[in-house]
Protein backbone atom coordinates (compact mmCIF):
# COMPACT_ATOMS: atom_id res chain seq x y z
CA UNK A 1 0.00 0.00 0.00
CA UNK A 2 1.24 3.26 -0.62
CA UNK A 3 2.18 6.07 1.95
CA UNK A 4 -0.29 9.02 2.55
CA UNK A 5 2.39 11.99 2.17
CA UNK A 6 0.71 14.42 4.41
CA UNK A 7 4.50 15.92 5.99
CA UNK A 8 5.38 19.23 4.62
CA UNK A 9 8.99 20.59 4.86
CA UNK A 10 9.70 24.10 3.85
CA UNK A 11 13.05 25.17 2.37
CA UNK A 12 13.79 28.45 0.88
CA UNK A 13 15.64 28.78 -2.28
CA UNK A 14 16.46 32.00 -4.70
CA UNK A 15 14.00 32.53 -8.04
CA UNK A 16 17.22 30.95 -9.74
CA UNK A 17 17.67 28.21 -7.38
CA UNK A 18 14.33 27.03 -7.93
CA UNK A 19 14.37 27.22 -11.71
CA UNK A 20 17.36 25.42 -11.86
CA UNK A 21 16.07 22.99 -9.52
CA UNK A 22 13.23 22.84 -11.34
CA UNK A 23 14.58 22.19 -14.63
CA UNK A 24 17.12 19.45 -13.02
CA UNK A 25 13.75 17.61 -11.97
CA UNK A 26 11.90 18.16 -15.22
CA UNK A 27 15.43 16.54 -17.20
CA UNK A 28 14.86 13.66 -15.00
CA UNK A 29 11.35 13.32 -15.67
CA UNK A 30 10.20 13.75 -12.37
CA UNK A 31 8.07 15.98 -10.45
CA UNK A 32 9.73 19.26 -8.43
CA UNK A 33 8.35 16.89 -5.03
CA UNK A 34 9.46 13.67 -6.36
CA UNK A 35 13.11 15.03 -7.27
CA UNK A 36 13.82 16.73 -3.83
CA UNK A 37 12.06 13.67 -1.65
CA UNK A 38 14.64 11.26 -4.02
CA UNK A 39 17.65 13.90 -3.90
CA UNK A 40 16.92 13.89 -0.17
CA UNK A 41 16.80 10.15 0.59
CA UNK A 42 19.56 8.84 -1.71
CA UNK A 43 21.48 11.54 -2.87
CA UNK A 44 21.37 11.30 -6.55
CA UNK A 45 18.56 10.78 -8.79
CA UNK A 46 18.96 8.66 -12.01
CA UNK A 47 17.24 9.63 -15.21
CA UNK A 48 14.51 7.95 -16.40
CA UNK A 49 14.83 6.96 -19.94
CA UNK A 50 12.30 8.51 -22.33
CA UNK A 51 9.73 6.08 -24.36
CA UNK A 52 12.47 6.53 -27.13
CA UNK A 53 15.33 5.40 -25.23
CA UNK A 54 13.51 2.38 -23.89
CA UNK A 55 12.44 1.06 -27.74
CA UNK A 56 16.27 1.76 -28.62
CA UNK A 57 17.57 -0.44 -26.00
CA UNK A 58 15.17 -3.28 -26.89
CA UNK A 59 16.58 -3.11 -30.26
CA UNK A 60 19.95 -2.59 -29.25
CA UNK A 61 19.22 -5.51 -26.96
CA UNK A 62 17.61 -7.65 -29.86
CA UNK A 63 20.72 -7.02 -32.21
CA UNK A 64 23.31 -7.46 -29.52
CA UNK A 65 21.68 -11.03 -28.98
CA UNK A 66 21.86 -11.78 -32.84
CA UNK A 67 25.05 -10.70 -33.79
CA UNK A 68 26.24 -12.72 -30.49
CA UNK A 69 24.70 -15.82 -31.92
CA UNK A 70 25.55 -15.22 -35.07
CA UNK A 71 28.91 -14.94 -33.97
CA UNK A 72 29.03 -18.16 -31.73
CA UNK A 73 27.44 -19.99 -34.70
CA UNK A 74 30.57 -18.87 -36.86
CA UNK A 75 33.37 -19.24 -34.45
CA UNK A 76 32.34 -23.05 -34.32
CA UNK A 77 32.90 -23.58 -37.68
CA UNK A 78 35.98 -25.18 -39.25
CA UNK A 79 37.82 -22.13 -41.73
CA UNK A 80 36.86 -24.56 -45.03
CA UNK A 81 33.26 -24.08 -43.29
CA UNK A 82 33.33 -20.30 -43.05
CA UNK A 83 35.35 -20.25 -46.60
CA UNK A 84 32.42 -21.73 -47.88
CA UNK A 85 29.64 -19.27 -46.22
CA UNK A 86 31.88 -16.56 -46.91
CA UNK A 87 34.09 -17.36 -49.89
CA UNK A 88 37.40 -15.82 -47.74
CA UNK A 89 38.79 -16.79 -44.28
CA UNK A 90 40.38 -13.22 -44.43
CA UNK A 91 36.86 -11.72 -44.45
CA UNK A 92 35.46 -14.21 -41.92
CA UNK A 93 38.49 -12.84 -39.63
CA UNK A 94 38.07 -9.30 -40.30
CA UNK A 95 33.84 -9.62 -39.84
CA UNK A 96 34.26 -11.01 -36.45
CA UNK A 97 36.63 -8.03 -35.24
CA UNK A 98 34.23 -5.69 -36.33
CA UNK A 99 31.35 -7.36 -34.95
CA UNK A 100 32.94 -7.54 -31.92
CA UNK A 101 33.61 -3.70 -31.76
CA UNK A 102 29.94 -3.09 -32.43
CA UNK A 103 29.17 -5.36 -29.60
CA UNK A 104 31.51 -3.50 -27.34
CA UNK A 105 29.70 -0.62 -28.54
CA UNK A 106 26.56 -1.77 -27.76
CA UNK A 107 27.17 -2.94 -24.39
CA UNK A 108 29.20 0.75 -23.46
CA UNK A 109 26.22 2.33 -25.02
CA UNK A 110 23.66 0.45 -22.74
CA UNK A 111 25.34 0.16 -19.48
CA UNK A 112 25.59 4.35 -20.04
CA UNK A 113 21.90 4.87 -20.79
CA UNK A 114 21.08 2.20 -17.73
CA UNK A 115 23.66 3.83 -15.36
CA UNK A 116 22.32 7.72 -15.65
Amino acid sequence: MAQTRNSCITIRVSAAERKAITERARSVGMTLSAYLRKMGQSGFVRARLTDTDRERLGTLGALRSDIARLTNALSGLSPGQRMQIFRSTDFVEKWVVKVNRALDFIDRFIDEKTQQ
